[in-house]
């Protein structure tokens, strides 16, 4: 094991198209980190020169004590699972699993043990003399795991290993991998486009969007933290709602503040938000970023703004009721026996703790 630390990395193709823009940062030893991201923002790209697959244009990469930036990927001590499972179909699982370690000469009876060790980790023991076509897809990705722990590695580097799993076995298989790293504990870096598989694996996660660092930290902090209007818009499922507003009058003092909400056409709409229930002093113009389940149904007299329902959307242990808050377009998710119906007026209220605020120009996180 070791730990990982990217400095400054860069990669520009044709000379002038750069798609990672200096990305640092510190991954300890033995820590689980996610990279996630939209496609096409650079994170495969981050991988795959970790991997040593893609030469760097400019920084550095560490793995333990050594730069890595020159070595062949043999060199790196790092094993890779892939999101395409890459097995020899005509080769048992065990000779799969086998296949690197004998090609580096290693005596037959330390791969025995390894191979051994790493199938019933992976409760794949029944299963090493049969061949992949024999083999579901969960298991078939097991074995691609098995292949990476048998080499006993650094660091393991995962690209998307989940993504050609149905629904179903893709949650089995995040909870194999959290275990099989609670097991492990080696030094793992994992991409996906999946904010699900980031909040459930990661110790801590990167997310990038066009080849930048938008945020790094715990999935809790990210997630009720967003350090931006993208963050907050890619993590969550439904999104946080964004909502331009104005300032009436001066900042909010011990008494709240009062704003009201710009409407589609640029123009402050009739919608006013009640004094919202902090003592902060509020920019002129924001984004007021609110979680769905952080938006309460009360009464009116309680209310600081009230949603026109536009349709519910019942999906057993919860609904989502999706309406306009002064034009804007709002989410709001309700008790699974919430009584409230298209065409409803639905007086709703938030903790001032629940409430965040995002420069409109630049998106970034407003500490007001």
């Amino acid at each position: 094991m070791a730990k990982l630390s990217l400095r400054n990395v860069q990669k520009t193709y044709a000379g002038n198209v750069k798609v990672v823009h200096g990305i640092d940062m510190e991954i300890a030893d033995g820590e689980f980190i996610v990279i996630v991201g939209p496609s096409g923002c650079g994170k495969s790209t981050l991988l795959r020169m970790v991997a040593g697959l893609e030469t760097i244009t400019g920084g550095d990469i560490h793995i333990g004590d050594r730069i890595v930036n020159q070595l062949e990927p043999a060199e790196r001590d790092i094993a890779m699972v892939f999101q395409n499972y890459a097995l020899y179909p005509h080769m048992t699982v065990y000779d799969n699993m086998a296949y690197g370690l004998k090609i580096r000469g290693m005596a037959r009876a330390e791969i025995e043990q390894r191979v051994r060790h790493a199938a019933g980790i992976l409760e794949l023991a029944p299963l090493l003399e049969r061949r992949p076509r024999q083999l579901s897809g969960g298991q078939r990705q097991r074995v691609a795991m098995g292949r990476a722990i048998v080499r006993e590695p650094s660091v393991f580097l995962f690209d998307e290993p989940l993504s050609n799993l149905d629904a179903k076995l893709r949650v089995q298989m995040r909870l194999e991998l959290k275990e099989l790293h609670r097991r492990l504990g080696t030094t793992s870096l994992y991409v996906t486009h999946d904010q699900v598989e980031a909040m459930t694996l990661a110790d801590r996660m990167m997310v990038l969007n066009g080849g930048r660092v938008e945020q790094i930290g715990t999935p809790l902090e990210v997630y009720t933290r967003p350090a931006s209007t993208f963050v907050a818009g890619f993590i969550g499922s439904p999104p946080m709602n964004l909502v331009p507003v104005v300032r009436n009058g001066e900042a909010g003092g011990a008494d709240g503040a009062q704003m009201r909400v710009v409407g589609k056409e640029g123009n402050a709409s009739g919608a006013t938000l009640g004094h919202l229930p902090m003592g902060l002093h509020l920019p002129a113009e924001a984004l007021l970023g609110l979680r769905p389940e952080h938006i309460e149904p009360c009464a009116v007299h309680e209310a600081i703004a009230e949603v026109d329902v536009r349709v519910v959307e019942a999906l057993g242990a919860d609904s989502f009721a999706y309406g306009s808050l002064g034009g804007q377009p709002i989410v709001v998710r309700l008790d699974s026996h919430a009584r409230v119906r298209a065409g409803d007026k639905l007086p709703v209220t938030s903790s001032a703790d629940h409430l965040h605020f995002f420069d409109s120009q630049s998106g970034k996180r407003i500490e007001a």
